[in-house]
């Protein structure tokens, strides 16, 4: 059985298809969003600096 998965500490929002945690999330992300996101390219907002990556 897998653990539960701890996504982000002290983040709001979890891309699991980049597996990268944001700080800000511009609106409450839907599957549609996720495949058409595209965070700026300033400066990532703030990544965070604790979350789960898998490696298959």
């Amino acid at each position: 059985m897998s653990e539960p998965q701890k996504l982000c500490k002290n983040c709001t929002h979890f891309d699991a298809k980049l597996q990268e945690c944001h700080r800000y999330a511009p609106r409450p992300v839907t599957t549609t969003d996720q495949k058409n996101i595209r965070w700026p390219i300033v400066q990532p907002i703030s990544w965070c600096s604790e979350y789960q990556v898998r490696t298959a």
